[in-house]
Order: structure tokens, then C-alpha cells, then sequence
């Protein structure tokens, strides 16, 4: 059922209960790790968020507690609980009604073509005569994409929403409404719980998306967030990575492998400088590029539209199998990551296969090249190389020699 919540946090924004939750205990085989730091960026030039370093060894977690039904779902198997036990030793989550009442008041209503939201058995939306829905779905699992000692959970709903954001764009859509499913480990605190719904509704507010359902229930494990994001996009106007052809010139938007060097400052444990505050909020608050990739849909400029999720060389190889071409882009041209007083290490490498930058990576037809702009904006964009015939992807080095590049960015299934 779309509007079945399991949990009804008493969590009201004018609570201060800190956050305790214990920190992953396992490496990250994605681009996580254990080290790090908790920070968020600050809300205001005024305002900073003491850094968390984890519960002392006194301290006891205040956990989630199963809701008012007496049922929680644990790696797909139920058991009971006594509703003294959870209100003794939780205290923080109570009944489904109340969840679903504090989550409808945190979305705003009267939304255009929403017609029934969060709170019935499921959502209805009417879509526009003339468009065509795009829909899309992401997880965001503990220990793969996040962990609690360097994300924090504000950056966690933020991520998983803009994850989704970003594969809407690259079909040229606007996105209009969204739903969440969240198996929220038993050690999250209520404040974590509301810091993440905060997370996600900040961003989903900014691109005017509606959070209209979802599902909720308590794990023993990690926590896993699902995000699924449904936009439109007028018929005829819909973008796809299957329609570069040889001659296409390749371009990206932004700059590359910032969000990777974020997530390696930020597990390195030092604190940060100010010349680290770009790539940390890189890495921590994606900025997906829909209007982007709106403009080009409906200027008709791009023949092939991909976001860059997994890092360049591989999102590139996922275009060009998708086409049926090949390419070759010269290193000189990528867009790596930046300091603003010095050079970066590995920067190529971080532009390469870093991941994580939800730009966008397109093509467009020899004849339309001279109607990109250098920026959109204040976003720049920049032509990197050309679609080929043969298939392949090489990398041309500055002083002319071309090598193989194969996908090295990330791989779920890679060993």
C-alpha cells in the first residue's frame, strides 16, 4: 500500500533530542568509509553545527520504537512486542496515525494536479494532456551509499531525493511528485528520523516536488531509504542515452570528481579548510540539473542525455553501448575538481571515475554545436570530445597519444 506508514515519530520540530545513533561499524564497498566527520554544512554565515564524534561509551541510544500495531518488520520476518517494553525503552515514535499527520503537515498542500496525497491508501496525481510520465526509483542504503560518521542525516534525505532528481533530468523531465519507503534502523533517534525528512523536503521544495506517500517500517539492520520520483515531459520532448550518432560532439556540465575529493577530505578526519568547502558540499548536497536538462529537451540540442551517477568514464561507456558507438574525448579538456589556491592530486582520476557528481554528460549533432552556450546559468558547460563510428571509448592525452578508457567508476556488481 503506497500510504501504509509503520512509524509515527511525536518527533515536532521544536524537539532537541541529539542525535546518538550508533555509527556504521562496517567499511563502505561503495565510496564510504568509517572515517570521517558527522559536520553539515552551516544552515547560516552564523550558524555551524557542532561536529558529532559518537556516543561515549555511557551514553545509550535512544532507539525507534515499533508503532502503535505492535508489529515490526525485521529482515522480512514479524515478532511482537509488548507496547510497555517499546514505550518504556523507546519513547519516540508512537501510533501511524500521528507519523502520517506530522509527515502531511510538513508537505505543502494544493499542489497542481495532486488530488489525493500522503494520509489514503494511495496517491492520486493527474498529468497534464500532452506529457508523458517519468518515472524513477533509488536507493539510498547504509554502508554502500551513506554512513552516520560522515554523512549526516540531513545529507542523507538530501542525497537520496536528488539521486533520484538527477535521472529525471536526464530524460529532460520535470519532476512533480515523489514517494519514500524507509526501513529505519532501530538505533536511529527521532532526531535523526526528522533531520532526514528535513533533508528531503529542503530539496523538494526547491524543485517544487510534492512528497505524496511511501512507506515506512523498522529494521534490526542498516537503514535503507527508497526514493521513487514521477515527472513529466511533453510528449516528443523526451530525452534518451540511445541517440548519439558518430560526428555528435560530447559535452558535461560543471565540474567532475568534486564530490569524490569531498568524500576524501571528509574521510580523512582533518578539518576542513575553507578551500574545502565546495567539494565537501559536492559530496554532501548534489545540486541535480534539471532545468539543464529542461532546456536541452525543449531547445532540441541534445541527441543523447546521461547523468553522471557512477563517474564519467563509466557513464560515458553506458551511453556510447546504448547508441552503438564509440568515443574519444581529450583529457585536457575534462573538467576536474579545483582548488581555489592550488592544484588537486589525481584530478584526471577524480574526473574520470569519481562518481557521485549528478552532472550531466550529452551530446548534439555537429550542426547544432554552435547553439550551446558556454554557460547556463552560471553553470558552465564544456565539449570534451567526439562521438566515433568504431566502438570504444579512448582517451587522447595532451601530447596525442590515445589509450583505451575503459568504465571505472562504480560497479554494484564488480567483485
Amino acid at each position: 500500500m503506497a500510504q501504509e506508514f509503520l512509524l509515527s515519530p511525536q518527533c515536532s520540530l521544536s524537539s532537541s533530542a541529539p542525535d546518538r545513533s550508533d555509527p556504521a561499524r562496517s567499511g563502505c564497498p561503495h565510496r564510504c568509509s568509517r572515517r570521517g566527520s558527522l559536520d553539515a554544512p552551516p544552515r547560516s554565515a552564523t550558524e555551524r553545527r557542532p561536529a558529532w564524534t559518537g556516543p561515549s561509551a555511557r551514553s545509550r541510544p535512544n532507539l525507534v520504537p515499533v508503532c502503535g500495531k505492535i508489529t515490526s518488520r525485521i529482515a522480512g520476518q514479524s515478532f511482537q512486542k509488548s507496547r510497555q517494553h517499546h514505550r518504556a525503552r523507546l519513547n519516540v515514535l508512537r501510533t501511524e496515525t500521528e507519523f502520517v499527520s506530522w509527515l502531511r503537515a510538513q508537505v505543502p498542500s494544493g499542489a497542481r494536479g495532486l488530488e489525493i496525497g500522503i494520509g489514503d491508501d494511495g496517491a492520486i496525481v493527474e498529468v497534464r494532456r500532452g506529457h508523458k510520465l517519468v518515472l524513477k526509483a533509488d536507493m539510498s542504503i547504509e554502508g554502500v551509499h551513506f554512513t552516520r560518521r560522515v554523512h549526516s542525516p540531513r545529507s542523507v534525505g538530501h542525497r537520496a531525493l536528488a539521486r533520484s532528481l538527477s535521472d529525471v533530468a536526464a530524460m529532460g523531465g520535470t519532476p512533480r511528485f515523489a514517494l519514500t519507503s524507509l526501513a529505519i534502523s532501530r538505533v536511529a533517534t527521532r532526531a535523526w528520523l526528522r533531520e532526514l525528512y528535513a533533508g528531503m523536503l529542503a530539496l523538494a521544495k526547491q524543485f517544487a516536488v510534492i512528497l505524496v506517500g511511501g512507506d515506512t517500517a523498522v529494521v534490526a539492520g542498516k537503514t535503507v531509504l527508497d526514493v521513487m520520483v514521477a515527472g513529466e515531459v511533453k510528449r516528443g520532448m523526451e530525452l534518451r542515452r540511445s541517440g548519439a550518432r558518430p560526428g555528435d560532439q560530447i559535452y558535461v556540465s560543471g565540474r567532475l570528481g568534486l564530490s569524490a575529493l569531498g568524500l576524501r577530505l571528509l574521510e580523512s578526519g582533518r578539518r576542513p579548510s575553507p578551500q574545502d568547502a565546495g567539494a565537501i558540499r559536492a559530496h554532501l548536497y548534489p545540486e541535480p540539473r534539471c532545468a539543464l536538462g529542461r532546456y536541452l529537451s525543449r531547445q532540441r540540442l541534445a541527441s543523447a542525455l546521461i547523468d553522471i551517477s557512477d563517474g564519467l568514464s563509466t557513464d560515458l561507456a553506458h551511453l556510447c553501448e546504448s547508441s552503438g558507438v564509440g568515443a574519444r574525448v581529450r583529457a585536457d579538456l575534462i573538467p576536474g575538481p579545483e582548488f581555489p589556491t592550488g592544484h588537486v592530486p589525481n584530478s584526471l582520476d577524480l574526473a574520470l571515475h569519481g562518481g557521485e557528481d549528478y552532472e550531466l554528460l550529452f551530446t548534439v549533432p555537429p550542426g547544432k554545436t554552435g547553439q550551446v552556450p558556454v554557460r547556463f546559468r552560471d553553470l558552465p558547460l564544456h565539449r570534451i570530445g567526439e562521438i566515433r563510428r568504431s566502438k570504444g571509448v579512448a582517451l587522447v592525452r595532451p601530447d596525442g597519444t590515445a589509450t583505451p578508457l575503459g568504465p571505472g567508476g562504480y560497479d554494484h556488481f564488480a567483485k
